[in-house]
């Protein structure tokens, strides 16, 4: 996990915490689901407050997350679910397409190991991405084009994900190149090629 300090109010790790801390369900109906449970409801927490959901996400989005119910139910819309998930309450999707996103992805993404696909496109994330996206093992695809304000180096621990099949970062502002390990498994992959070093494509 993670080492981040909780001293700091305003930080979203401690907005989370405190959050959880309020939340009967996670106080209650938790306990008996083990420690996995947990993590995976404050990792989305966190995501949710550094992403900036209470002031920039769209307002159907926002009034469905951090419910007192199951992580499972947050985001469910009539067009498609913002979180899915497998047996046994396990997150192992999660799709927010155009949805108001700003702020960054927080390293705790990486606790939620399950993880098969991430799409955050289309919004207006900034910062870097994490390198704990390299323990997201099971990750088939992951897209974070058109988040015009996402910077920094293509992270080398992509070569872990020898599952990803998409890949899309397009329309930002990474730089670095694209682990030439990937390109027995990749079927799709989109990126700026001006900025991206990729010998897959």
């Amino acid at each position: 996990m993670p080492s981040v300090s909780f001293e700091d109010s305003t930080s979203p790790q401690r907005q989370a915490l405190d959050w959880m801390l309020g939340d009967s369900y996670s106080l209650e109906e938790l306990k008996n689901d083990g420690d996995d449970r947990i993590v995976q409801r404050f990792a989305l927490a966190v995501f949710y407050y550094s992403t900036n959901g209470p002031t920039s996400w769209d307002l159907e989005n926002r009034d469905g997350w951090l419910l007192s119910s199951t992580e499972c139910d947050w985001g469910e819309r009539s067009f498609g679910p913002d979180v899915e998930c497998s047996n046994n309450n396990v997150v192992d999707r999660i799709s927010l397409w155009s949805d108001g996103l700003s702020g960054t992805i927080p390293r705790e993404i990486g606790l939620l190991s399950s993880l098969t696909f991430l799409g955050l496109s289309r919004n207006n994330l900034e910062g870097t991405i994490p390198t704990e996206i390299g323990v997201l093992t099971s990750l088939t695809g992951f897209s974070f084009s058109r988040n015009a304000n996402l910077s920094g180096r293509v992270p080398t621990e992509l070569a872990n994900l020898s599952n990803l099949e998409v890949l899309n970062l397009s329309n930002t502002q990474l730089t670095g190149s694209i682990p030439s390990s990937l390109c027995s498994t990749l079927a799709w992959a989109y990126i700026d090629c001006g900025e991206i070093e990729c010998d897959c494509c």
